[in-house]
């Protein structure tokens, strides 16, 4: 029995999974370089003075400490982003729905965790 591919706008479903994962690696990439690049930024910014006078360097640490946090986790998110939809294209291109459905179980979690941290 011949599997049938359904269309969809005049590409077969593989073609659009195709795009989305392309799509999803360069955008992903993007976004972790310039996480990677805030958090650089970040860690190495000496903190301008205030109307008050200057800023120790433990109230410094201690106001940037939650933003590195952050940022580190976002930097490991977009990580596992961009290697889910490496696992994404292997899954298209080799047939296999397993590595697609796990794409989908990340996918969702991920964007529940983005959700949350907004």
């Amino acid at each position: 029995m011949a599997f049938q591919e359904r269309e969809v706008c005049c590409c077969g479903t593989r073609v659009w999974t195709l795009v989305i994962g392309w799509i999803e690696i360069i955008l992903s990439t993007i976004m972790l370089f310039m996480t990677m690049v805030s958090l650089v930024v970040l860690s190495t910014s000496a903190m301008n003075p205030s109307q008050y006078g200057y800023i120790s360097n433990g109230q410094r640490l201690a106001s940037y400490k939650p933003l590195i946090v952050a940022e580190v986790i976002v930097t490991i998110l977009y990580a596992l982003n961009v290697f889910m939809n490496v696992v994404l294209l292997r899954g298209t291109y080799k047939k296999n729905p397993h590595q697609i459905n796990a794409w989908l179980i990340f996918t969702l979690i991920f964007t529940i965790i983005a959700a949350v941290m907004i």
